[in-house]
């Protein structure tokens, strides 16, 4: 019976590690909607991005776009997750917020107000550069990013990045917020 245990932890250890490590499994998991479609983008952000996302591949930067709309019931799923890893680790996990920018709706359709761009391959440094010339791309534009918000992952916290350096989006966007 120990053993039989001790080897049901071993497989949930690797598939949770599998999980974790090498896909991301809230995506899949969560209910509702999320897109990396750029037609989801608001337009006052979607001409701002194209020019920021321009630049980027002119100077050679390698990115994925991993979110611009997603649905509240999945934003909401997120944030629940959030709260456990928070609980766990004592770090921010996807989200702090039920209600994201991500979440904008206009006339029925999708409208985000931010995005999500991630260097997923290369060194740290090269991440670290990439989030940091999105950052300074952003605030030209008049945007706001991740990478200025607070310092509570230890990870970007010693590159001087804010805790979700990927993410973009209109400034002052929660009071721009509609769900419907």
């Amino acid at each position: 019976m120990k053993k039989a245990i001790v080897a049901i932890l071993v497989l949930l250890l690797i598939v949770g590690g599998y999980f974790t490590f090498v896909s991301s499994p809230w995506v899949t998991l969560c209910p509702g909607i999320q897109t990396n479609d750029l037609s989801t983008m608001d337009k006052r952000l979607s001409k701002k991005m194209t020019r920021i996302m321009e630049t980027l591949d002119k100077e050679g930067f390698k990115y994925t776009i991993s979110s611009v709309y997603r649905s509240p019931e999945k934003q909401q799923c997120y944030y629940d997750i959030s709260q456990v890893i928070k609980k766990v680790t004592g770090q921010n996990g996807l989200t702090q917020v039920t209600k994201s920018c991500h979440n904008n709706i206009v006339n029925g359709k999708p409208s985000s107000l931010a995005i999500d761009l991630h260097k997923l391959n290369g060194s740290m440094d090269e991440k670290v550069a990439f989030y940091k010339r999105l950052r300074d791309l952003a605030e030209k534009e008049g945007l706001k990013s991740g990478a200025t918000f607070s310092k509570s992952n230890p990870v970007w916290a010693k590159y001087d990045l804010g805790w979700d350096p990927g993410h973009v989006q209109v400034k002052n966007c929660k009071k721009k917020l509609t769900l419907k």
